[in-house]
This record gives C-alpha cells, structure tokens and sequence, in this order.
C-alpha cells in the first residue's frame, strides 16, 4: 500500500480539528465546537469512520447535500438575481476529513515530486 493511502491517525483528525474555523452548519447540524469538544472515545470513533470511508471509498451520500444560501453581492440592486452569490452550507464533518485528505495530499506530493524540499523545508522536517 503507497504511504498516501494508509490510515489515518488521531493526530492527523486533532490537527483537522483544530484548523477549523467557526462557520455555519450543513444539513447535519452538527458544529464545529461539537467536534473539538467530543470526548476521546467518540473522536477514536469517528476516525474508524473515516478510515474506512477513506479505505474502501464510500463516500456518505448525506455528504452530498448542501444548505444553498443566496448571499447579495455588495452594493449592487438586490432585485436582480444574478447579483447573489450562492454560498453552500456543507457538513463540518466532512469538511474535517476533506481537510485531512487534502493535507495528506499535499504532503505526498511534495515528497515526491519535490523530494530536494525535504532537507531544506521545516515543514518536512
């Protein structure tokens, strides 16, 4: 298995969560503070959840759904419906574990195309 696909560890789920800003629930209603504030066996908990989702691929398809919010754009006539932005409200949880894949990501790749990085970057070190 490449080092890319390996479990996640509780470190990695702790880092997500404490990157994460404060911002409006998705459908789930579940908030960001109720994530950072969950006891350890419940976080051990949701990251099984997320290795397996990670591991086999399946994506939960509640995931998908989206509060869409129309936002106006700034001093433009709010009679007019191209002048809203559509801002979707998705779910902190999958949010978190995006941010957990994304640094993953990002993290192998610079190892491997850019492997010179790893002796001169302190984030590598």
């Amino acid at each position: 298995m490449e080092t890319y696909n390996t479990p996640f560890s509780i470190d990695e789920l702790l880092d997500a969560l404490s990157s994460s800003n404060d911002s409006a629930v998705g459908p789930d209603d579940i908030h960001y503070q109720m994530l950072k504030h969950l006891p350890s066996e419940v976080l051990n908990t949701l990251l099984s959840v997320f290795n397996d989702i990670w591991l086999t691929g399946n994506f939960p398809s509640s995931w998908r759904q989206s509060y869409v919010v129309p936002i106006p754009k700034p001093e433009k006539d709010t009679s007019v419906l191209t002048n809203y932005l559509p801002i979707a409200l998705t779910s902190c949880v999958c949010k978190v574990m995006e941010r957990m894949v994304n640094k993953k990501q990002n993290y192998h790749s610079h190892t491997e195309w850019f492997p010179q990085r790893l002796k001169h970057h302190s984030l590598y070190a």
